[in-house]
């Protein structure tokens, strides 16, 4: 039953996608096999990332490599595809706002959201990607709740330029909070949605304070030790007791002010000093405290809660996952051409096995009836009536039927080759002219290619379809003026072309 599962799995052609943490002083990454949870770490030089700012940037490159060959083991030297990995930045302070709207849907809501995002992003829209959710879907009091994030394009970009170095691609940027978020609702077995809780993490990147509602991520408050130590070498008891006792009441603050349900409980996740924190919390505080401790096999320390959250994430079909992503449009588009590349690359291999077992079917199910087809005859010399010639008769029409189906596949065989070679040279010239493809659809060879897309320039449209004038793979593009129109982003247009029947490409 296993084999079976992970066959499906296998064809669905979808490469795996695990959570990877960054710090400034280790990397942390977790994926799913299929059976259990697969752990890696790397630790950085110190200076390397110094709150989640890149200063190094070859010390972080050659660390992700090694963390890259940890994962793929003897496979390291021949995997051309990069990891896709869901990034949860430890050291960053991102910032977040939940912010209220009118029950809309569709089309509304994303303007209503995006033009509350201008006004909330610190230091201007142009400084900063954004990412936001619902986070009440409930719909209560006829109200939305819409959680935003902000992080500067400056750290997201140095961050996705070296993953894309080290042999990772980015397919979604979050903070630690919405990871540890995660963790708490899909692996805590005693966490009930319909009750507030806040989590406190403690680690080696800094002091974490989180208000959970409805499963969601509202608010998160956190502090690096770096702000916490000012000019000291190192942080005290009693300051540390006191910025957990300060950051909980801060947080205890401004939910009181925005929500009236009482806090159920307050879950701790310790590195180091965990019975500590709980006692601090237990003395001060007059509510439930307990350890979270997720239930998952086997068993892993706290520093990989964080990754593990980015893991869990990354478990989630794509088309299904609409959490906060604060990832570059250009590191998207890349991640939906390394999808492209890796799917077609996946069925070119598959296509020519899958008709060679066919073959060897047919053929095989060829001389089994040929057998069964002599066998009758034989019998028929010595026995009398007309049913028997008839079920004969049958027969070799039958293994006819076969001979014209083995022909069938390897015209399927060539044809799908055939295919894959076009796209694979389409690709070439839609990245090249700095085309964003929206659809492509190809019924067969011998019909219009149609490619919709999208394009910074006008020029850069009229460029491709040059390239296609020019290429000895396709022929006769067609691009009205009609069909070019100015959008927000630059401009869409739509494209109709032919094959060519040969290929000297």
């Amino acid at each position: 039953m296993n084999g079976i599962k992970k066959l499906f799995v296998a064809l669905q052609a979808r490469p795996v996608i695990g959570g990877l943490e960054i710090s400034d002083s280790t990397i942390h990454f977790m994926r799913w096999n299929g059976s259990s949870w697969d752990a890696k770490s790397v630790r950085l030089v110190p200076g390397t990332v110094i709150r989640g700012e890149i200063k190094e940037k070859k010390g972080l490159v050659d660390a992700l490599n090694l963390l890259r060959f940890q994962i793929l083991g003897p496979k390291y030297a021949k995997a051309k595809e990069k990891i896709g990995v869901i990034v949860s930045l430890s050291s960053v302070n991102i910032y977040t706002q939940v912010f209220n709207l009118p029950v809309i849907e569709g089309e509304h809501l994303e303007k209503a959201v995006q033009l509350n995002i201008q006004m909330a992003s610190p230091n201007g829209e142009a400084e900063n990607y954004a990412g936001w959710q619902l986070v009440n879907p409930a719909k209560e009091n006829m109200r939305l709740e819409i959680l935003s994030a902000f992080l500067g394009r400056d750290i997201v970009d140095s961050l996705a330029d070296a993953l894309r170095e080290g042999g990772f691609i980015p397919i979604a940027i979050e903070s630690r909070a919405l990871s540890l978020a995660r963790v708490v609702k899909e692996t805590e077995e005693k966490f009930d949605s319909q009750k507030p809780i806040i989590t406190v993490s403690v680690d080696a990147s800094g002091l974490d304070v989180l208000v959970i509602r409805s499963g969601h991520l509202h608010f998160d408050y956190f502090n690096s030790w770096y702000d916490l130590q000012g000019d000291q070498k190192t942080i005290s008891l009693e300051a540390f007791r006191s910025s957990i006792l300060r950051s909980i009441n801060q947080v205890l603050n401004f939910y009181n002010s925005h929500w009236s349900e009482p806090v159920s409980e307050i879950l701790v996740s310790a590195v180091g000093l965990k019975d500590e924190v709980i006692n601090i919390i237990k003395k001060n505080f007059e509510m439930p405290v307990r350890e979270l401790t997720p239930s998952i096999s086997p068993p892993i320390g706290m520093e990989w809660f964080v990754a593990l959250g980015g893991g869990l994430r990354g478990r989630m079909p794509r088309r299904k996952d609409s959490e906060i992503s604060l990832l570059g449009i250009d590191e998207q588009e890349e991640f939906r051409r390394e999808q492209i590349v890796h799917f077609t690359g996946f069925w070119k291999m598959l296509m020519p096995i899958t008709i060679l077992i066919l073959i060897i079917v047919f053929v095989g199910s060829f001389f089994f009836l040929f057998a069964i087809d002599k066998k009758l005859k034989t019998q028929a010399v010595f026995e009398l009536g007309g049913q028997e010639l008839a079920d004969i008769s049958l027969l070799r029409s039958r293994a006819q039927e076969f001979n014209s189906s083995i022909g069938l596949l390897e015209y399927v065989n060539r044809t799908a080759h055939r295919k894959a070679t076009i796209v694979s040279s389409l690709l070439e010239k839609v990245s090249a002219n700095g085309i964003v493809v929206d659809r492509i659809q190809m019924r067969s060879i011998d019909v219009p290619i149609e490619l919709v897309g999208n394009a910074k320039k006008e020029e850069d449209i009229l460029a491709f379809k040059d390239s296609l004038s020019s290429s000895t793979m396709f022929r006769d593009p067609n691009l009205p003026l009609t069909n070019i129109n100015r959008n927000a982003n630059g401009y869409s247009f739509s494209i109709t072309f032919f094959a060519k029947s040969s290929n000297t490409e």
